[in-house]
């Protein structure tokens, strides 16, 4: 065994025995919430954890979720200290919603966090924790971003179509898992080629919506789809694919089947919207540079 294996072995073997992957300025994140976030990436990922060669897989996936822990207590312990805090009730409105956009109740609700390892307590932590850091983000991030009038209207007038009333469309849609990145190109080629349908292909790799009904989603308003699949579908002709893209840690591609013309929406109309797709990028990049400076006057021990 190797120098750098052993070095991991003992920390392993020392992580096991504290239970705890990480103290960030003396607030300890837990070996046990760190296996509880990551089982539901590792179920994505459809990796056995009983298989050693899967070893490696499993690690990465819990320096990356460590790595997401790491930022999330940094920034809860920011808003605390800047007093930003979320009652109760707000976490019960934010279940609730959930609740009636999935149309199930309570009890399932919970057997489905069940199935996943998880509980209703972690669900409130998690959504009382992502509502505070969304609020530190609003006032230390996103207030400070600021979009100049004319790149509003450049956008608007490169992007005649992407803004329009009363325009509808039918859509088909595949959402890889992360762990097929390596395979989407393959597959999307096929598609392109006429060896592989786009109908067989959403049924046999799609985790996205209407996966066993080959990923058609039928009709929709324009103004209703997300303004990253409106970007995607950008100078789409009928019968065409969108380019691969990202949805977070999987990739996409759309097919649109067909498409009724509206009318395109005036600069004013459309402003708010182009306003928030270019500061998207901009946000990112001032989150960066804010998670460092928190960072960068912080105390962090990873052990993993």
């Amino acid at each position: 065994m190797g120098l750098a294996a052993s070095v991991a072995l003992a920390q392993h073997k020392s992580m096991a025995v504290s239970g705890v992957v990480a103290v960030v300025n003396g607030e300890m994140l837990s070996l046990q919430d760190l296996q509880r976030q990551c089982g539901p990436e590792i179920a994505r990922a459809k990796i056995n954890r009983n298989d050693p060669q899967a070893d490696g897989k499993i690690l990465a996936i819990q320096r990356k979720v460590l790595e997401s822990m790491v930022v999330d207590k940094l920034i809860s312990q920011e808003a605390q200290r800047l007093g930003i805090k979320v009652s109760d009730a707000e976490v019960e409105a934010q279940i609730q919603q959930i609740l009636e956009q999935n149309k199930i109740d309570m009890p399932t609700l919970e057997r489905s966090l069940m199935a996943q390892g998880l509980n209703i307590t972690f669900l409130r932590d998690r959504i009382r924790n992502n509502q505070t850091n969304s609020r530190l983000m609003q006032v230390m991030v996103t207030q400070k971003v600021l979009v100049p009038e004319a790149d509003i209207e450049r956008y608007y007038n490169e992007h005649p179509g992407q803004f329009m009333k009363d325009k509808v469309v039918t859509l088909e849609v595949i959402i890889f898992p992360p762990h097929m990145h390596s395979d989407v190109a393959g597959i999307v080629k096929k598609i392109k080629n006429g060896s592989l349908s786009f109908e067989k292909a959403a049924r046999s790799y799609s985790v996205g919506p209407e996966a066993k009904n080959g990923g058609k989603i039928g009709a929709v308003d324009w103004e209703n789809i997300s303004p990253l699949w409106r970007r995607a579908l950008d100078g789409v002709k009928v019968g065409g694919l969108t380019p691969v893209f990202r949805i977070e840690e999987a990739e996409a591609i759309i097919k649109l089947v067909a498409e009724t013309q509206g009318e395109p929406k005036t600069l004013r109309e459309a402003e708010a919207e182009i306003e928030r797709i270019l500061k998207e990028p901009l946000i990112q990049e001032r989150f960066k540079e804010y998670t460092q400076q928190l960072r960068n006057k912080a105390v962090i021990d990873v052990r993993l």
